[in-house]
């Protein structure tokens, strides 16, 4: 059983925002866009308990429903023995509910039998038990319950649930109350089959560690499983040995006054009837079991141990991640091991992973190590009736956005009204926005591989130039800086490695609703320069001068314009390129910063066209031109039109 998806309503900074959960689910977007927020709706849903009216979304009324509705689907036959009618097909969703000035509240959809209404309706359990004896007795060789009338009333309830599994046709789908299947007036059944582990950003080690039932510490030592029998003997003889000797001990510390009392309310009790007598025998109850409690102290590398508390930030993150690490490998032994369904097959209980921002105090190399791990946690396996961890994490670091992940990126924003957005990355949606574009390579592995080396920062910006070169990404950068730069907008500069993967990643980051505009060479003089190459043919002239012309055109329509062969130099709405190369073009438009790019790279002793010759000759040339100053305003009003320099 597998979390499919969650639907969260007037929750804080979240109006109605519905998110798609798949094995790794990877949620992105910059600060105060509601991320933390849905983790904590999450969490909500399977802990439970009274929410604030600060917790209200701020645009609805102060009698709003905060309601999270959580589907599940991949259901097994383990999950249909502990949900009973709660899973009777392959999905059900459980929705937890609170209003202000009310209790919260729990339901499931569930499979129900109407003619069973009135017995679940009795006022207790035995008037419930006996309801359902007389229904057997005049119904059940027509409903199919003609066995014995049950003695107990879980037998009872046990019985009607069996009944709605097998005979689905003859029930309705209705919403039930299902807080016994968290563990309220009932068995935890919920939790048993599908449990979270949040980890948040705020948390020291020392709540991670921490020995409750609800830390991640606790869950983990649930996996090493009960004593093994001689083990539980052995205790067991040893408190029976005890608490003989402590009979003994009170025995004979408080026989006397026990007697003495006694005495003294049976002279009482005789006042009113003669002849009885009370006798007070001490005894000691037997002790429980014993529970086991870890006391966690860190040693460093010269044997010093000392407590959680006292390490550093970077050590108790990593303690933390590495506690998540291993309670996912022991969840996966335990739960294979151990949960076999009714018909023999394996039936392994869900563990989710929850982490707010991974990357805290992690440096580059581990973060990457973690990224990597996570990803390797919830994709062990393809079979959903073998895995059992799926891992949902918020994140700020472009190390936690990789190929493998394309298909699992939520980017949340703040929409118009200030509630929480989300889109989801998706495939074919980029796919068809590139119909009629030549992309050699399959889509699906050429935007797995966009990501990762184009684009893994550019999805966490407000907005995006998407520039042809690393020559233009310099240039534009460095120019705006002069202005106060564009990183202070969220506008991520970003060189996309040629003509070729503009198309695709542009269509990724249209498809995830960021403001794009892109910046290109228009080539004008390509076959000037492939005349000079003496080694080509005409025939490969003609061919290389053709691809051209085609990128040209599909960049423009890409962007809504005309496609044109030999674009000029023009600032458009969403686009602009120069009329041939770059610096080709600069020479025309810049002369100046020719010049301070050749000092530049005298001085440092590298090409003219370095990406840092760019930088640093931008602040010693002349105030830039009117098309670069053009551009830059056309890319502000276009990716940030709220705070555009008009």
């Amino acid at each position: 059983m597998r979390i499919s998806q969650v639907r969260v309503q007037n929750f804080r900074c979240i109006a109605d925002l519905t998110v798609d959960i798949g094995s790794l689910t990877a949620i992105v977007g910059s600060g105060g866009v509601g991320k933390s927020s849905f983790l904590r709706a999450l969490e909500w849903f399977f802990r439970g308990g009274p929410l604030d009216e600060r917790d209200l979304w701020e645009g609805a009324n102060t009698s709003a429903l905060v309601s999270v509705a959580v589907v599940f689907d991949g259901i097994n036959e383990a999950d249909r023995q502990r949900l009973g009618k709660y899973a009777v097909g392959s999905s059900t969703t459980f929705t937890r509910t609170w209003r202000p000035g009310e209790t919260d509240k729990l339901s499931g959809s569930a499979l129900v039998f109407p003619e069973f209404d009135e017995i679940r309706a009795a006022s207790g359990g035995i008037d419930r038990r006996q309801r359902f004896a007389a229904y057997v007795e005049e119904h059940g060789e027509r409903v199919g319950c003609d066995g014995p009338a049950p003695r107990r009333v879980a037998e009872a309830d046990a019985a009607m649930e069996q009944r709605e599994r097998e005979h689905p046709e003859q029930c309705v789908v209705r919403s039930e109350d299902a807080r016994h299947l968290f563990g309220i007036a009932g068995e935890p059944r919920l939790v048993d089959r599908f449990d979270l582990v949040l980890i948040g950003a705020s948390d020291d080690a020392g709540v991670a560690l921490d020995t409750g039932k609800a830390s991640a510490l606790g869950r983990l030592l649930t996996t090493i499983g009960e004593l093994d029998t001689e083990t539980a003997q052995q205790v067991a003889d040893l408190q029976s040995q005890a608490t003989e000797k402590i009979q003994d001990l009170v025995t004979s510390a408080q026989a006397e006054k026990l007697s003495d009392l006694a005495q003294a309310i049976t002279e009482r009790v005789q006042h009113y009837i003669p002849g009885v007598a009370v006798q007070l025998t001490p005894e000691v109850l037997p002790p429980r079991p014993p529970a086991l409690s870890v006391d966690v102290t860190v040693q460093d590398q010269v044997g010093h141990a000392t407590d959680v508390a006292r390490q550093g930030h970077g050590i108790q993150r990593a303690l933390v991640i590495g506690l998540l690490h291993e309670i996912a490998d022991r969840v996966n032994e335990t739960d294979h091991a151990d949960s076999e369904s009714s018909s023999g097959e394996s039936a392994p209980a869900t563990l989710m992973l929850g982490i707010e921002e991974p990357e805290l105090y992690q440096h580059p190399l581990q973060a990457r190590s973690l990224a990597d791990t996570l990803a390797a946690l919830a994709t062990a396996s393809e079979n959903a009736s073998t895995r059992s961890v799926q891992v949902v994490y918020t994140t700020h670091s472009p190390h936690f956005v990789k190929p493998a992940v394309f298909e699992d990126i939520r980017v949340f924003r703040r929409g118009q009204d200030g509630a929480t957005e989300g889109v989801a990355a998706d495939i074919a949606k980029v796919s068809e926005t590139l119909k009629g574009v030549d992309i050699t390579a399959e889509i699906d592995a050429a935007a797995r591989m966009t990501l990762s080396s184009t684009l893994a920062e550019a999805i966490f910006a407000r907005g995006v130039v998407l520039c042809e070169g690393t020559s233009d990404a310099a240039l534009i950068g460095a120019a705006a800086r002069l202005s106060g730069g564009l990183d202070r907008d969220g506008i991520a500069v970003v060189a996309s490695w040629g003509k070729t993967v503009i198309p695709l990643a542009f269509s990724i980051l249209r498809q995830l609703d960021i403001p794009t505009f892109v910046v290109f060479d228009g080539d004008a003089g390509v076959g000037d320069r492939l005349r000079r190459k003496e080694r080509l043919t005409e025939a490969q002239r003609t061919a290389q001068v053709e691809a051209v012309k085609a990128k040209n055109r599909q960049l423009l329509a890409l962007n809504g314009e005309t496609p044109t062969d030999w674009p000029d130099r023009e600032i458009r709405p969403t686009c602009a390129n120069f009329r041939d190369r770059l610096e080709n073009d600069l020479d025309e438009i810049w002369p100046s910063l020719g010049v301070a790019r050749n000092r530049v790279a005298s001085e440092l002793g590298i090409s003219a066209k370095a990406d840092e010759v760019y930088r640093r000759a931008v602040q010693l040339a002349d105030t830039p031109p009117p098309f670069v100053t053009d551009l830059l305003r056309a890319i502000r009003n276009h990716v940030t039109p709220s705070q555009a320099d008009n």
